[in-house]
C-alpha cells in the first residue's frame, strides 16, 4: 500500500532518481528525511487513518524503534487494544503504529509470530544502531537491497537501482528464458531481494549483515485446526475492513466468486469490478454478472473496446517497476485504473489456483500420477514430436516441453518452462510440484504482477487465500481431494455449491486477460 527507499550510500539530493522511483506506490503524500544517518523517502497510500497522523515514518512510544512500512497488518486492531490496556497511547489509528509498538513491547520475532498480513518494512533500532529488513511469509510485498561493508541501500521498487547498478547478463538471460527470476537474485548485479519469510539485520557500526528466518508459514500450529469455511470467513472478514473504500475484482471464475460469497455472508458492502473481453465469448462475463446478481452486490464492468491499447503502451511500461512477462498485466492495470476512481483496495482470488490445484497442469499431474508405463509411453511419443518443432506452433512446442519436464519428474524445470529432461520415471510427487510452484511462479509472477499493476493506479490488492489460516487449511487436503481429474479445486467448488453459485461459474475461465496478439495487430 506504500513504497519506501533508504540509503547511506546515495543522498537524496545527488541521487534523486533512486528515491523518487517509489512515488508510484503511493498517491497520498511523500515524506523525506534522515534516520540513523540514512536518507529516506516514503510514498503513502492511505487505507487506515486517512489523516496526516498516519504519515510515515512512525516511531514507538519509547523512541527506540522507527519504521518505514509497506503493506498491511490485518489483525492489528486486536493487538492495538492489548497495547492500550498496557498503557500505550496512540497518535493515530494505523496498523503501522500498532506494529512498531508491538515490537517495542514484545520484540520483533514475537511480533511477527502474532501478526497476519502482507508487508515488508525497514525497522530502525536506535539503541543497537541497526536496521531490520523484513518480508511477510508469502513475499506479497517486494523489498530489494544492496549492501557493502559500510553502506546499505534498500527500496520497495527494483527500478530504484536502475542506472546505479549494472545489469547481470546471466540473470537477464534467465528472465528471458523463464519469464521471471526466482530466489534472491535480480536483474541487477549486487542487488538482491530480501528473502521471503525472513529478517535481515544490518549493523550500521560494522556493516555486518545477518539473516534470521521467521519460518511462520506452513508450520503445524493451532491455525491448522481451522476448517476451510472458517478460515476463509476469518480471512475475508479481516481483509474486508479499512477506513478507505474497498472493492473486489470479480473475474467470473471459482476463486473470486468464493471471495464474493464470503463478503456477502459477512455483510461487507464491497463493489465488484470485472473486465469484459469480446475475444473469449460471453461466457466468462455472463458468469461474473450472474454471481453479482445472485449475491445482490453492485457490479461495474470495463470493456476491452474502451481501452486504447496502443496509446497506453508507454504508460504500461512506465508502471512496471521491474520486468514482467505476464500478458494479463495489461488487463489488471486497466481494471485497477477503472476501480481506482472509487476504491483504494480490492480483494482478489490470487493464490487459490496454487493452493487448490486449479491449473490444467495440476489435472495433468493427477492423471499421470502412479502410472509409470503411461508416463513412459507418453513421454517418448512427445519426445518424438519435438523433432518436428519447426512445423509445430511455438505455443504447442512449449506445451509439449512442459509436459516432458513434468513426466520426467523435473518439477522445477516444468514450473520455469525450461527445456532439458532427466529420464527418471517415477510416481509424480504432486505436493512437491505445488510447493515449487508456490515458491516460484506464484511469488515472482502472479503476486508481483498484481502488486505492480494495482499500486500504479492507487489500489492495494488483498489476497484472502494467502492468509496463513487458509494456507494451513488447504494443506490438510490430499491431492485427490483437491483435483480428481474430472474437477479441479474441489473444496472451493463445494463452497460454491453451498452458496448456490456453482451453476454460475461452471464454465472455464481465463482470468483478467487481454488478447495482446489481436490488440497489437489492432484487430
Amino acid at each position: 500500500m506504500c513504497g519506501f527507499a533508504g540509503s547511506n550510500s546515495f543522498s537524496a539530493e545527488s541521487s534523486f532518481g533512486f528515491f523518487s522511483a517509489v512515488d508510484i506506490r503511493g498517491r497520498d503524500g511523500v515524506t523525506t528525511g534522515n534516520i540513523l544517518g540514512l536518507d529516506y523517502r516514503f510514498a503513502r497510500l492511505a487505507l487506515n487513518d486517512l489523516s496526516s497522523a498516519g504519515q510515515q515514518p512512525i516511531s514507538s512510544f519509547c523512541g527506540r524503534y522507527t519504521v518505514l512500512f509497506n503493506g498491511e497488518i490485518y489483525n492489528f486492531r486486536k493487538f492495538g487494544q492489548e497495547l492500550i490496556a498496557c498503557g500505550i497511547e496512540f497518535k493515530s489509528s494505523t496498523d503501522t503504529e500498532v506494529f512498531v509498538n508491538m515490537v517495542s513491547v514484545w520484540g520483533l520475532e514475537a511480533t511477527l509470530s502474532k501478526v497476519q498480513g502482507a508487508f515488508s518494512c525497514a525497522l530502525f533500532d536506535a539503541i543497537e544502531n541497526c536496521i531490520f529488513l523484513v518480508r511477510d511469509p508469502f513475499g506479497e510485498k517486494p523489498l530489494f537491497y544492496s549492501c557493502t561493508d559500510s553502506t546499505i541501500s534498500f527500496s520497495s521498487c527494483l527500478s530504484s537501482f536502475r542506472g546505479f547498478f549494472p545489469v547481470c547478463k546471466e540473470n537477464a538471460k534467465t528472465f528471458c528464458e523463464v519469464g521471471y527470476i526466482s530466489g534472491i537474485d535480480t536483474v541487477f548485479r549486487d542487488v538482491f531481494e530480501v528473502p521471503v519469510d525472513s529478517i535481515l539485520r544490518y549493523d550500521l557500526c560494522d556493516g555486518r549483515l545477518d539473516k534470521l528466518s521467521i519460518q511462520k508459514l506452513l508450520k503445524s500450529t493451532s491455525d491448522g485446526s481451522y476448517h476451510l469455511n472458517d478460515a476463509l470467513s476469518h480471512s475475508v472478514g479481516l481483509m474486508g475492513i479499512a477506513d478507505a473504500e474497498i472493492g473486489l475484482f470479480l473475474s467470473g471464475g471459482v476463486d473470486s466468486s468464493v471471495v464474493a460469497a464470503f463478503c456477502r455472508q459477512l455483510h461487507l458492502d464491497l463493489r465488484c469490478y470485472s473486465f469484459d473481453t469480446r475475444y473469449y465469448g460471453e461466457g466468462e462475463m455472463d458468469a461474473a454478472k450472474s454471481v453479482a446478481k445472485k449475491l445482490n452486490v453492485s457490479h461495474s464492468v470495463i470493456h476491452v473496446d474502451d481501452i486504447k491499447f496502443h496509446e497506453n503502451i508507454d504508460e504500461y511500461i512506465e508502471s512496471m517497476t521491474e520486468p514482467n512477462t505476464d500478458p494479463s498485466y495489461f488487463a489488471l492495470y486497466e481494471l485497477s485504473k477503472f476501480a481506482g476512481k472509487e476504491v483504494k483496495a480490492a480483494l482478489t482470488g490470487d493464490g487459490a489456483d496454487e493452493l487448490f490445484m486449479g491449473y490444467r497442469r495440476h489435472t495433468l499431474a493427477q492423471f499421470f500420477s502412479n502410472k509409470i508405463i503411461l508416463q513412459r509411453f507418453t513421454f517418448w511419443i512427445l519426445k518424438f514430436l519435438t523433432y518436428f518443432t519447426l512445423t509445430i506452433p511455438n505455443k504447442t512446442s512449449d506445451s509439449i516441453s512442459n509436459i516432458l519436464c513434468l513426466l520426467s519428474g523435473q518439477y522445477r524445470s516444468f514450473i520455469k518452462k525450461q527445456k532439458g529432461y532427466a529420464y527418471k520415471f517415477k510416481p509424480i510427487d504432486i505436493k512437491s510440484l505445488l510447493l515449487e510452484e508456490r515458491n516460484t511462479f506464484l511469488l515472482y509472477q502472479v503476486l508481483r504482477k498484481s502488486d505492480m499493476a494495482a499500486l500504479a493506479n492507487g489500489v492495494e490488492v488483498r489476497a484472502p487465500f494467502l492468509m496463513d489460516v487458509v494456507v494451513n487449511s488447504s494443506l490438510k487436503y490430499t491431492p485427490q481431494e483437491l483435483n480428481d481429474v474430472k474437477k479441479n479445486k474441489i473444496p472451493l467448488r463445494d463452497l460454491l455449491t453451498h452458496y448456490e453459485l456453482a451453476d454460475s461459474v461452471e464454465k472455464g475461465k481465463r482470468g483478467f486477460q487481454l488478447d495482446t496478439d489481436r490488440l497489437i495487430k489492432n484487430e
